[in-house]
């Protein structure tokens, strides 16, 4: 599987001046498991499984395991479910 590093900025739960900049990575999944869902403009954008994602997360860099920017966060659902949607990811699967 193609691993990828996610990184994020939030605010301090407590603090709010304050922000935190944390890194977590996450899964690429092949487009044809989002097709088989979502249709066909699911292959059109990136997908991230076992990557739980917060409002405030959009826009978060996407980078490869060489630390290259590869795509932005542009979405995810809740932290339980943990996929997120991403600019183009398909150079990394070899697409």
């Amino acid at each position: 599987p193609v691993i990828v590093t996610v990184l994020a900025v939030r605010p301090h739960p407590i603090y709010p001046s304050q922000h935190a900049l944390s890194a977590r990575r996450c899964r690429v999944a092949e487009p044809e498991s989002a097709v088989e869902s979502f249709g066909a403009d699911a292959a059109e954008v990136g997908w991230l499984v076992e990557c739980p994602s917060h409002p405030g997360n959009s826009g978060a860099p996407v980078l490869d395991a060489r630390g290259r920017l590869r795509g932005l966060l542009h979405a995810g659902s809740a932290p339980a479910d943990g996929v997120a949607v991403t600019s183009a990811l398909g150079a990394l699967l070899g697409r």
